[in-house]
């Protein structure tokens, strides 16, 4: 015991008393996987005028993992502009493992890191498959105010980029993500929902029932 004091004592001398470490954001919550979900987003882009619907349409969970569709569609007229398919499972974090463009359907060969489980400001998850690398970046938690909801949002900002400047990924952007509502904003330059101003938030239905 007395061993023990002695120690305690040294420690707080030289002011190393260990304590809690920060292990940085648990990411999950800020997807929005669970539940039936919906939103609906616009965007001051002068070249588009349609209002972007974003849908989950499938669901499953097998084996720990969840994988979890999107569609992405304007709302009037009603037309399905494409979507991009998600996994996540507990510790192995989330990403992205295919998406649609009209006809056209791309499945990455490794699924493309978006978020670890637990993240702090500056860390990414860099991904090389299908011939190009991805990089996500967690910026840090920023005000993320909407068009929507009156309350003052925070929200994880991502930064995914790739290492090609000539592309159609239609998920490459930024993603300011409200934990429990998923993109409160998002801006993704290319594909076919891209603009060249950020889509903001201006509704969503959330059914946890599901």
């Amino acid at each position: 015991m007395e061993n023990i004091m002695t120690l305690l004592t040294f420690l707080f001398a030289c002011g190393t008393v260990p304590g809690p470490t920060y292990s940085g954001h648990g990411t999950y919550d800020y997807l929005a996987f669970d539940g039936e979900r919906s939103w609906k987003y616009q965007t001051d882009a002068e070249d588009i005028e349609y209002t972007l619907v974003v849908e989950k349409t499938a669901y499953e969970y097998l084996d720990g993992m969840e994988y979890v569709t999107f569609e992405y569609s304007t709302e009037d007229p009603q037309a399905l502009l494409g979507s991009v398919s998600w996994e996540a499972g507990g510790i192995n974090g989330s990403g992205i493992s295919g998406y649609t463009l009209g006809d056209e359907e791309v499945i990455f060969d490794t699924v493309v890191g978006f978020a670890n489980h637990r993240m702090v400001s500056g860390d990414t998850v860099e991904t090389t498959t299908n011939g190009v690398t991805f990089t996500s970046t967690l910026l840090g938690l920023e005000p993320c105010q909407n068009n929507w909801s009156p309350d003052d949002w925070e929200c994880l900002h991502f930064s995914l980029t790739v290492d090609q400047t000539d592309h159609t990924f239609p998920f490459v952007g930024d993603y300011w993500m409200a934990n429990g509502w998923g993109p409160s904003i998002f801006n993704v330059p290319n594909g076919a929902w891209g603009s060249s101003d950020d889509w903001i938030l201006i509704g969503a239905e959330w059914d946890i029932s599901e």
